[in-house]
């Protein structure tokens, strides 16, 4: 064969090896591009190692509420995920030109499992070209949708996690970690009020609201003094059983409260009660010590009448089946015209509080850091 032959049937056989392959890659990508569309990023110089709070400017919020919908069901776009790279402890997340860290804000849905990035003056559109990438682990789904005069990235996560970022070179990088890998105190607060529609109170507030208030007041005075502290429940909705939980066992706080109000056809009825689980017995401290530090100290604090301590019955089901030191404190009688007033006092609320956080300190005060 001449040397032009031989030439020839080089060029043939590779013309052939690339048709294959390119045949190959593009049946390939017909199922890749659903959900895992390639992205380049720059790689941020020097990302530190996950500390335990955001860096910069960019908000970090913690939100307890149910979101309306899933990220799947709400309407917007999905997000294109790039494979999990193991090069990265974080996930990459691309944001549009000219903004700055302070329009950004991270919530963490943890009853939701969801994490949301929020940016101020975001186009959700901008991610129909530009992908999520870096450490995917733990993210199943993620969506843009446009909110006014923002764009929130919503992702379906695995679990609960805290979250760190670094936002560098028009990129958020964000850590994510296990709450026992941050906090070395944490507790459950489970506002939980409820009165039988035939107790309602159209002059009070809700029973469910008076106990929001003061597990909101809780979570303001105990990450004062480093307790991170998950409220079930931020609204006037009480999280169902299973919710809290599955968030009791993610989580595996120090301690889990549930914070009710009584109700009784007596009205005459008053005072403050406490529940505790009597048949998981914990060494040391366990739920009859919390349940004995709440009445003591929420008692003491409004000078009130201590009802003595309960234990858990079938309708305690949370109670019943916490592995951790759990109690319910009944802050007090919804259907009793004078505690009912009390109960709808700021300042009374605010003491309830003062009450709990009090107990809560002495627990961690007469057994360490759990």
């Amino acid at each position: 064969m001449s040397a032009a032959g031989d030439i020839y049937s080089v060029y043939k056989k590779t013309l052939i090896a690339a048709l294959i392959c390119a045949v190959f890659l593009l049946g390939g990508s017909f199922a890749y591009v659903a959900l895992m569309h390639p992205v380049s990023l720059t790689a941020s110089r020097g990302v530190q190692d996950a500390t335990h709070a955001s860096v910069g400017s960019v908000g970090m919020s913690q939100s307890s509420s149910y979101a309306a919908q899933s990220a799947a069901d709400s309407d917007g776009t999905s997000l294109f995920l790039n494979a999990a790279s193991s090069d990265s402890e974080y996930l990459w997340v691309p944001i549009p030109d000219g903004i700055a860290s302070s329009d950004i804000t991270i919530e963490n849905h943890y009853m939701d499992r969801q994490l949301w990035v929020c940016i101020a003056g975001g186009d959700a559109e901008y991610y129909n070209d530009n992908y999520i990438s870096g450490n995917l682990n733990g993210v199943s789904y993620g969506q843009a949708v446009a909110d006014n005069d923002r764009t929130v990235l919503k992702f379906d996560m695995d679990q609960v996690y805290e979250y760190n970022t670094i936002y560098e070179d028009g990129v958020l990088y964000i850590g994510k970690l296990r709450p026992r890998e941050v906090y070395d105190r944490i507790v459950i607060i489970d506002p939980a009020g409820v009165v039988p529609i035939e107790y309602a109170n159209a002059d009070s507030l809700s029973a469910a609201r008076i106990c929001q208030d003061i597990s909101s007041k809780l979570l303001t005075a105990l990450e004062s003094k480093g307790i991170r502290v998950y409220v079930t429940s931020l609204d006037e909705r009480v999280a169902a059983n299973e919710d809290s939980l599955s968030l009791l066992t993610e989580v595996k706080p120090d301690m889990y409260i549930r914070i009710e109000t009584s109700y009784d056809e007596d009205s005459k009825v008053y005072g403050t009660e406490t529940i505790y689980n009597g048949t998981y017995f914990i060494p040391g401290f366990g739920s009859v010590e919390l349940a004995d530090l709440l009445e003591a100290n929420v008692t003491t604090a409004i000078g009130g009448k201590a009802m003595g301590l309960a234990e858990a019955g079938e309708n305690d089901e949370i109670i019943r089946r916490a592995t951790v030191p759990a109690a319910t404190i009944k802050i007090g009688y919804y259907t009793n015209t004078q505690e009912n007033i009390l109960l709808n006092r700021d300042d009374y609320r605010t003491r309830i509080a003062d009450g709990i956080t009090a107990a809560i300190e002495q627990a961690y005060d007469g057994d360490g850091q759990r």
